[in-house]
């Protein structure tokens, strides 16, 4: 399988999405509040620390340092919200990319939740499962014993199973026939979940 390798502008501060400075925006304005915070409670905590009490004006001084980040953030959600714009639509290579990155974190979710899943536990686990489910396997899988994916998945889950000859527990994951799968099972999902 061959994959697409999209031209990324250089990383420089010019190119840095509205977004993104936004987000570093909103961490200094936290940081910047929560310095405001230390700065004004570190002469009151001799006092909290000898006597074993609160002293007089933290409690202010606590909800002036949470208003001052909450009224900075309602600001700067306001500012996002009417200067962000809008996206213009992904280009065909775009959304190309985006399904394949989207299935490959399906692989390593569905990769993680086998490793974390001992074979005596398998049904709870599967039973668990609240979400679409696709499980393709090769045949000649050395590691589990392919046939009996489809019992096991469909008794304890609405799962879709798919069984590839020739492939093995290694081979599966650069198998066109399973990325094949895989691509459509994603799009079908998607626009199930659209609808």
């Amino acid at each position: 399988m061959k994959q697409q390798a999209l031209n990324q502008p250089k990383n420089e501060l010019s190119n840095i999405s509205f977004q993104q400075k936004s987000t570093a925006l909103s961490l200094i304005i936290t940081g910047s509040a929560t310095a405001y915070y230390i700065a004004n409670m570190w002469p009151m905590r001799p006092i909290a620390l000898a006597n074993d009490i609160i002293p007089a004006g933290f409690g202010s001084l606590l909800l002036t340092t949470m208003g001052l980040i909450i009224v900075a953030e309602i600001i700067l959600q306001i500012v996002l919200v009417f200067g962000a714009g809008s996206a213009p639509e992904a280009l065909a290579h775009e959304k190309q990319a985006a399904l394949k990155a989207r299935r490959n974190a399906y692989g390593v979710l569905a990769f993680g939740a086998t490793v974390n899943t001992s074979p005596t536990k398998y049904a709870d686990a599967l039973t668990a499962v609240d979400a679409p489910m696709l499980v393709v396997v090769g045949r000649q899988d050395e590691a589990f014993v392919a046939g009996e994916f489809e019992t096991a998945v469909t008794t304890h889950s609405h799962g879709e199973v798919h069984v590839i000859d020739g492939e093995n527990h290694n081979s599966i994951v650069t198998s066109d026939a399973a990325m094949a799968i895989i691509e459509t099972w994603l799009q079908d999902t998607q626009l199930a979940a659209q609808n």
